[in-house]
């Protein structure tokens, strides 16, 4: 009796040994195919240290753990798949953009109703990830619901382009709609896709900032965005003028804080962040927080040095003459259109993929340039993917009423 009980036992340790080992190779496979490693580690050897590590392979392991949380929603992946296959009650049609451009969108509109305004809403997973089908019953809730043209788009994802062509192709949705629709915008965005659009307003105020002719103090800046040089000042201010509001739901919004906080998951390299951005170098340009502080820097460095020189480019050679404006002037000279966007950032205070700190400092980064009345921040009881499963129809996740009156809120704001 008691030799059985002891093989009884002495298998099931076996058996919990076996799984465990099979598992710790799953997770240094998975690492191995990822290419999740720093990049100067090249060798065999190197590489072994770094993806076989046990503290690594724990943390990531509960990473994955976590991402299982997601099957509880297997109804609403069910409902959305069928909807976008057969969508009833809101058409969806596919928007041709124009050659060049490699993005696609979903337009999703209710026949007969009239509206006066769009909704582009911009997916995250990751940089790397994604698809606009996911999205229909969002589409189906502000087309229907809230009575809006509804525009969810595609975009080039990694590795088939990095940050910068994500930007391009987002920039290439706002001049389509405003040649095709010319109707006020609102933004929503979630997760890597309200970085995305944040970085691309930041940059487009920027640009225009330079194309004013700052003085010589501020030349050869490192953050300003070299993408947008072939785009006209017409086209910049076409893209930036028509939105509204732009709610950001859950964004990583300071790159180099959330690589500090991947990396205290395990995931830094597992993650193509790094990549995306190309490199640690180029984090500052790409991230929100410090574009914000930037052009406040900037703004402040003008009005110590005086107004922009307008004779610098029509013939002239002197470049000094500039005169001070007075204080209550100078943001509404520098700034096109960034203190007249509704900024509404929304986190969850269970957000174990985006610490809630990203959307507080770009809160706190944006006050200066929009003004305490266009900036507002809301933490709601969700974690980073039911806050974006809360505006699709069909719904039933406990934080929905509370993500929904806070858009609607965001877009009924009046346009100053």
């Amino acid at each position: 009796m008691m030799a059985s009980s002891m093989l009884a036992a002495s298998t099931l340790a076996g058996g919990v040994v076996g799984v465990a080992c099979a598992w710790f190779g799953f997770v240094v496979w998975l690492q191995w195919r990822r290419q999740a490693h720093p990049p100067g580690k090249k060798g065999m050897l190197e590489v072994a240290k770094v993806i076989c590590n046990p503290r690594r392979v724990a943390r990531i392991s509960l990473a994955l753990a976590q991402q299982l949380a997601l099957l509880q929603h297997w109804r609403l992946w069910l409902q959305w798949t069928l909807f976008y296959r057969q969508p009833h009650s809101v058409h969806i049609q596919k928007e041709l953009l124009p050659d060049g451009c490699l993005s696609t969108v979903d337009h999703y509109f209710v026949p007969g109703c009239r509206t006066t305004a769009s909704v582009l809403f911009l997916y995250g997973s990751g940089w790397d990830a994604g698809d606009k089908a996911m999205y229909a019953l969002l589409g189906k809730y502000f087309a229907q619901q809230q009575h809006f043209d509804v525009l969810i788009p595609s975009y080039n994802t990694y590795p088939h382009g990095c940050i910068r062509v994500m930007l391009k192709s987002v920039l290439e949705i706002l001049l389509w709609h405003h040649q095709s629709l010319n109707q006020p915008m609102h933004v929503v965005a979630h997760s890597a896709g309200a970085h995305i659009i944040h970085t691309l307003i930041l940059h487009i105020e920027l640009e225009l900032l330079h194309r004013q002719q700052l003085p010589s103090c501020c030349s050869n800046d490192p953050m300003r965005p070299q993408y947008l040089h072939p785009y006209s000042t017409d086209q910049l201010l076409c893209a930036g003028l028509q939105l509204r509001s732009v709610t950001g739901l859950s964004g990583p919004y300071d790159i180099d804080d959330h690589f500090e906080h991947e990396r205290s998951r395990g995931v830094e390299w597992a993650s193509v962040m790094w990549r995306v951005m190309g490199g640690h170098q180029h984090f500052p340009r790409f991230s929100p927080v410090k574009l914000a502080r930037h052009i406040t820097t900037l703004t402040h460095t003008v009005a110590a040095v005086g107004d922009v020189d307008h004779s610098k480019g029509s013939g002239s050679d002197n470049t000094n003459h500039r005169q001070p404006l007075p204080p209550q002037q100078q943001q509404q000279v520098l700034l096109w259109f960034l203190p007249h966007i509704r900024w509404t950032l929304v986190h969850g205070d269970k957000d174990y993929v985006v610490p809630l700190t990203s959307t507080q400092r770009l809160a706190r980064a944006l006050l200066p340039l929009a003004g305490p009345q266009k900036v507002a921040l809301h933490v709601v009881d969700s974690d980073h993917i039911e806050i974006m499963l809360a505006l699709h129809d069909g719904s039933s996740v406990h934080c929905m009423q509370r993500v929904r009156e806070i858009v609607s809120r965001a877009h009924a704001a009046p346009h100053t």
